[in-house]
């Protein structure tokens, strides 16, 4: 064994450079693939409470000040009500004067923690203790906060309070989209705050499953007035989410788990290329050892132990460099602010990462050892079937006789000849170059058209929301008075339009209905299907993702459940919209549904492009009676982008520098074992005359024409690929996602 371990050794020295790039190929190889699984492994997850987990409440009724005992009085009378809570909300100002952000709008909300129904998840820190003067609030404007005191404006003055936790909810706006912040605290430092002790304004009640929950809400309803308390009852049950995030969240993970498979193969094919290629380079030392009377097994063992070595040094390396990869690719997460649900990420130092996934460590060492192994097997048994003369002669190109060409050292167009004879010569490897340089493209193209795309969906989707602002009402409004209160605002005011909505019943889910008039142009989707209702007509338009969720397409019928009536409309249009997971109608048919004609809780205002936006919507807020919050463009648009373009620009940026580096080095490995093979043969032209330029052009004029064969075959792979791909995105996201040509495409072609 020590012969063949001695002579695997003396191999490697003798040509120190050939052999450190065949060790630097593994390094690269083996470093991607255990990159990536790691990255890929420790992408945070995503921090999102389900409807089970959440268990939202059937339904809800905003009153004026209760007390708890009459409360819990009317309840527990109730043989339906399976389960309650009751809440004190108080709507405030925060201050805070060492940070962003300065002041912001908050809906304190006090309840006995921890909450029973429509619960939240923590993000970040913890909830506040009993009688505590601490705050749980929404995450994207707690994330800045955590640990920090802020002032909260109350009726006796000013009360400084700790934000000791951040979270989410279901039911809960983002701040990055409204201006309202959600904050939890115990019921009992709110009573003490505003001297209501005992007294409750909100009451979320679950009801039996048996139970009819609009009749509950109706009997509920009259019992609470009864009492000469204002009332206003709400449909709540199995919300859909407003604006959903897991989908495009599991789309991004999704088409990085791609690019992390096409690490693999291109990997394992640069494995096996890198020791085929110093394999072939040693076709001579191969006949030598068989004149000398080496047996097969001999050869094999020999070079399999030459790559093991290689392997063994190039696969470490290469494994505990993959740790430096997976640093550069989870990087894209942790140096933005994502704001997608609940992400919390703090980036790990090289040696956590190291601890913490050492067996993928130690599995891509191995992997990579057994593979060098192996990849040595094919081209020594490929080596040891040519003729010892003809190995001894160092190359296995054919003989003169054999190539049946009559060389003419003189005759310039010969290179173009000797070309053609070569490619039928020898298919298979010029196959292989082929195949490598249209899997490359292809997969370059596929990485560029899907960023591309990204970027177009933002683009398109910025587009469609022609408004800065959608100012929201605590309950409907008669429409006139509302205008009027505006009215001194309205010289600064482009584009004004009505709204109204109301979370209405479709089966056993609810959904969140937006009515609006019919030449609106707030909600300026494109449609993939259908058309856009009629004023008067009971059609809606449903997002996407929501015609999936409720597995209907333009013609269905659906039935709305209200507490008031049970109507029958028709879908007629389905939008494209990656935000809004709402269902769009005339104005007439949703306020129809709460019997509220002529009113309106919601306002789609667009400011004159040389308005103050910032005092505008300041202005507004405080002129518009009954204001709750608002959903501004910026902040949901923001919402989309960090998600679909920042974060895999970030994060798959090094991924894609990655494949293009292996990709290239697969080639040029591929490439020169093919011209190794045929340097016997040019040995052969050069004594018959042929110069070095000549013989240099014959070699550059044969990658020329693989290179142009692999770009007309990438004409017809990538528009297949870019289809293929196109449908396994839309099967992961709400939206469908087309795929289409582009120049970057063709260039990045091109530069293959």
């Amino acid at each position: 064994m020590h012969l063949y371990l001695r002579y695997s050794i003396r191999g490697l020295a003798k040509n120190p450079i050939k052999s450190l790039l065949t060790i630097l190929m593994l390094i690269i190889a083996v470093m991607l693939m255990c990159g990536a699984t790691i990255a890929l492994k420790n992408i945070p997850p995503l921090i999102e409470a389900t409807l089970e987990e959440t268990n939202m409440a059937d339904c809800s009724f905003t009153t004026g000040l209760l007390p708890t005992k009459i409360a819990e009085q009317i309840l527990s009378k109730k043989s339906y009500v399976k389960e309650y809570e009751l809440r004190l909300t108080y709507r405030t100002t925060a201050y805070n004067v060492r940070g962003f952000p300065r002041e912001a709008e908050i809906i304190l909300i006090g309840a006995n923690l921890p909450l029973k129904v429509n619960n939240i998840i923590v993000v970040k820190g913890r909830l506040p203790l009993e009688d505590e003067e601490a705050i749980v609030a929404e995450h994207d404007y707690g994330e800045n906060l955590l640990d920090k005191q802020i002032s909260i404006e109350t009726r006796s003055g000013n009360l400084t309070v700790t934000v000791v936790g951040t979270c989410r909810a279901i039911w809960m706006p983002r701040w990055y989209g409204s201006s309202v912040v959600y904050a939890i605290m115990p019921i009992s430092v709110l009573w003490r705050i505003l001297n209501a002790w005992g007294m409750v304004n909100q009451i979320l009640v679950k009801v039996e499953a048996e139970c009819d929950v609009f009749e509950a809400m109706k009997e509920l309803d009259k019992e609470i007035k009864a009492y000469g308390v204002p009332v206003f009852g709400s449909i709540e049950g199995n919300v859909i989410p407003f604006i959903e995030t897991k989908p495009y969240y599991s789309y991004l993970v999704s088409l990085l788990s791609l690019i992390g498979l096409s690490f693999f193969v291109i990997s394992l094919a640069l494995i096996y290329t890198s020791i085929s290629l110093m394999v072939t380079r040693e076709f001579r030392d191969i006949g030598i050892l068989r004149a000398l009377g080496s047996s097969t097994k001999s050869i094999l063992l020999a070079y399999g132990l030459r790559g093991l070595i290689l392997g063994a040094i190039g696969s470490v390396i290469g494994a505990l460099l993959g740790v430096v990869a997976a640093t550069a690719i989870l990087n894209g997460f942790a140096n933005i602010s994502l704001v997608v649900e609940g992400i919390y990420f703090a980036m790990k130092n090289l040696p956590e990462i190291m601890s913490q996934n050492r067996w993928i460590i130690i599995l891509y060492a191995a992997s990579g050892i057994t593979c060098s192994i192996i990849s040595a097997i094919p081209p020594v048994l490929s080596a040891v079937r040519i003729p010892v003369t003809q190995a001894l002669r160092s190359f296995p190109g054919l003989s003169i006789s054999n190539m049946g060409l009559k060389v003419g050292g003189r005759d310039y167009p010969y290179f173009i000849k000797y070309t053609l004879r070569n490619f039928v010569r020898r298919k298979g490897r010029e196959f292989i170059i082929v195949a490598i340089i249209v899997v490359s493209v292809t997969i370059n193209s596929t990485l560029i058209a899907a960023y591309e795309t990204q970027s177009n969906i933002v683009s398109e989707t910025s587009q469609a929301l022609d408004f800065d602002l959608i100012l929201c009402l605590n309950k409907p409004y008669d429409e006139l008075m509302v205008m009027s209160s505006i009215s001194h605002l309205m010289d600064n005011i482009e584009i004004l339009e009505p709204a109204y909505y109301r979370y209405i019943k479709i089966g056993k889910y609810t959904v969140l209905f937006i009515g609006l008039p019919a030449n609106a142009t707030c909600f300026n989707y494109p449609l993939i299907a259908g058309r856009r209702p009629n004023e008067g007509e009971n059609g809606i338009i449903l997002p996407e993702n929501l015609a999936r969720f409720l597995n209907v397409k333009v013609g269905d019928n659906l039935t709305l459940l209200t507490e008031y009536l049970n109507i029958n409309i028709s879908v007629v249009g389905i939008r494209r919209d990656p935000i809004f997971n709402a269902a769009i109608a005339p104005i007439c048919l949703v306020r129809n549904l709460d019997m509220s004609e002529g009113k309106i809780n919601a306002l789609a205002i667009r400011f004159r492009k040389d308005a103050d936006t910032n005092n505008l919507a300041r202005a507004l807020r405080r002129s518009i009676r009954g204001y709750l919050w608002d959903i501004n463009k910026p902040g949901v648009i923001n919402i989309l982008s960090d998600i679909l373009t920042k974060t895999f620009q970030s994060a798959a940026i090094m991924m894609t520098i990655f494949t293009w580096m292996t990709s290239v080095l697969l080639i040029f490995a591929v490439s020169g074992q093919d011209i190794i093979e045929e340097r016997f043969i040019i040995a052969i032209l050069r004594a018959l005359g042929l110069d070095r330029s000549r013989c240099i052009l014959l070699m550059v004029f044969k990658l020329v024409i693989l290179g142009l064969f692999s770009a007309l075959l990438c004409l017809f792979t990538i528009p297949i690929t870019l289809e293929l791909f196109s449908k396994f995105l839309s099967s992961i996201t709400p939206f469908t996602i087309p795929l289409h040509y582009s120049i970057n495409i063709l260039l990045n072609a091109a530069l293959f």
